[in-house]
């Protein structure tokens, strides 16, 4: 499997795990998804499509890096800049 068919399967799986959210903002009125939320259905999923999650901080952007483990040289780097 590739990166990319490993990162859809991973992503309709915590689709589908019906994964509730626990954090709320009580000013704005939404929910949203805690690390605590997530962490406990994408680590097994990870290890299951061997497959490693960097996430990394700067002053302006934050970013994601999906690896798979059996071939490095294959990534996904999704950033998202954060003021």
């Amino acid at each position: 499997m590739n990166i990319w068919q490993k990162k859809q399967a991973i992503t309709e799986r915590l689709a589908k795990a019906g994964i509730k959210m626990s954090g709320k903002n009580t000013f704005a009125n939404y929910g949203y998804y805690e690390l605590s939320d997530i962490n406990p259905h994408l680590i097994p999923l990870l290890t299951e499509f061997a497959c490693d999650l960097t996430i990394s901080f700067d002053e302006k952007l934050a970013t994601a890096t999906l690896t798979n483990v059996e071939k490095p040289e294959e990534r996904i780097e999704i950033g998202r800049a954060h003021v």
